[in-house]
């Protein structure tokens, strides 16, 4: 009779056999975690890949499947590539500081205005 989390007929079997979560589902688990915490941190989006437009666009005498393994790589790097882009992101330092200013200045302007018509004659 084995011991619990012990050896049967010679081979060590896996902690966690036996009722307790397996080790390969908690690592999965935390790399889920992980992926989770990456793709917040990072702000990364979706972006939906045409592969057969861009076939067309960079490679026009190939079908996809009759491009290399590397010319296919070229492709997608191609299409995730960082775009240019205006927009400022409304989490953004910048932006937090950008509305504390702005905040600022409007109860500024909102009790300053009021008393400069009522009190002050010019």
């Amino acid at each position: 009779m084995p011991a619990a989390g012990g050896e049967a007929d010679g081979v060590r079997q896996p902690a966690g056999v036996g009722g307790d979560v397996p080790e390969e589902r908690l690592h999965r688990r935390s790399l889920s975690r992980d992926f989770k915490k990456l793709l917040t941190e990072a702000n990364f989006e979706p972006r939906e890949v045409n592969f057969g437009d861009l076939c067309r666009q960079f490679y026009p005498e190939k079908k996809p499947s009759e491009l290399t393994c590397q010319e296919q790589v070229t492709l997608i790097r191609y299409a995730l590539r960082k775009r240019e882009s205006f927009l400022i992101d409304p989490h953004s330092t910048f932006v937090k500081y950008f509305d504390l200013v702005i905040t600022v200045a409007l109860v500024f302007t909102g009790v300053v205005t009021p008393y400069e018509v009522i009190f002050v004659k010019t």
